[in-house]
């Protein structure tokens, strides 16, 4: 969710933003998809998931 997008769900208090206490589903990735080279992007691997806040799968050392 966005910030517009929850308060128009009514959920301001626990989505749209990312802040202690709120919600959130997103992915943690080994690089900055918006500064690579394009053809490193193919190579980006995830390093956490979280969904409701909580962490769902963490990539092994």
């Amino acid at each position: 969710y966005t910030q517009g997008s929850a308060a128009a769900a009514g959920r301001r208090r626990e989505l749209g933003t990312l802040e202690v206490g709120k919600l959130a589903d997103i992915a943690v990735l080994d690089r900055n998809l918006l500064t690579c080279d394009d053809e490193d992007i193919q190579k980006t691997q995830v390093l956490a998931t979280f969904m409701g806040g909580r962490c769902v799968f963490e990539r092994e050392a």
